[in-house]
């Protein structure tokens, strides 16, 4: 009888009550909301200490506004006078905000050389030291990635006009001019004159800057291209590779001015006569004969030419 009887109580303590839970107690669907709620709160918090550092003044947004004023007005290409207002009054608020210096002084001096640029260059003179200041402490102080081949390029340009440290000059624009030059045609022409002008030249360079003035040079415009391609093959004929000068000489064509027209016929007969190519230089001194007015020593000139390749 006692043994039935644990065997009852036994079976009473382990066959669980219907509706009754067993182990660790769960929560009820409507409690499951403080979860994400804990979460979202967490991440809330941390993201407003991450930010403090970052968080501005009403002094600092104002700065930051300004800035981004100027910026907006160098890339529109608003007028110079405009640009150099926002610039002086960037110049006296700058000083409190180092963090911005780089960019300010970047900003402040192409405002100046925007301005030094449009302006006659007898004025300019006092316009190019202010925009060398400034564009030297934006590159002494580090600007961001994206500024710095035109910070590079307007540097150098503003050292050239002021013919200081022309080979750091040059360099300097070489560096930027791909991605910083407003207009990457006219940077590489100056740069083709600097190389050209440097003592000795440094013809390679120059060789270099102008056949990225032939990639650049839109074929529809017969007289930009033809003035590109006589200046190159001018350049190649200095460095004695002639073949390659008669190349391009040969593609200007009749659309050309006569200027120009005449002045490639005239290397052309050059070139053939310094490498012995007597045939290939008769037909062009025939064809000069049409233009002999515009030749230096008239028919007389060609004349003498065309005997002596015969």
């Amino acid at each position: 009888g006692c043994s039935r009887g644990q065997r009852q109580l036994s079976m009473t303590t382990s066959t669980p009550i219907p509706g009754s839970k067993v182990g660790r107690a769960r929560r009820r669907l409507g409690q499951l909301w403080q979860v994400p709620t804990f979460l979202i709160g967490l991440l809330a918090f941390l993201a407003v200490a991450a930010s403090a550092p970052w968080r501005l003044t009403p002094q600092e947004r104002a700065f930051a506004d300004l800035l981004t004023t100027l910026r907006h007005g160098l890339e529109q290409g608003q007028a110079s006078d405009v640009l150099v207002g926002y610039a002086q009054n960037a110049e006296l608020r700058m000083h409190p905000f180092r963090a911005r210096s780089a960019e300010a002084h970047f900003l402040i001096g192409s405002a100046y050389y925007r301005q030094a640029q449009q302006t006659p260059a007898a004025d300019a003179k006092e316009l190019w030291p202010r925009a060398l200041e400034h564009l030297e402490n934006a590159l002494t102080q580090g600007v961001r990635e994206a500024d710095g081949p035109a910070l590079r390029y307007r540097l150098g340009f503003s050292l050239y006009q002021l013919n200081k440290d022309v080979p750091h000059a040059i360099e300097l624009m070489t560096l930027g001019v791909e991605k910083g030059a407003e207009q990457p045609l006219a940077g590489y022409q100056l740069l083709v004159e600097a190389h050209r002008k440097r003592s000795p030249p440094n013809l390679d360079a120059a060789l270099s800057a102008s056949a990225r003035i032939l990639d650049l040079t839109p074929e529809r415009d017969t007289e930009s291209a033809a003035l590109a391609r006589l200046q190159h093959a001018d350049l190649l004929i200095r460095k004695e590779q002639r073949a390659d000068a008669l190349k391009e000489l040969e593609r200007i064509g009749p659309k050309a001015s006569r200027e120009v027209r005449v002045k490639a016929r005239l290397l052309q007969a050059r070139c053939c006569e310094e490498d012995g190519l007597w045939s290939k230089a008769i037909p062009i001194w025939q064809e000069l004969l049409g233009d002999a007015a515009h030749v230096e020593g008239g028919p007389a000139r060609i004349s003498y030419a065309l005997g002596l390749c015969y």
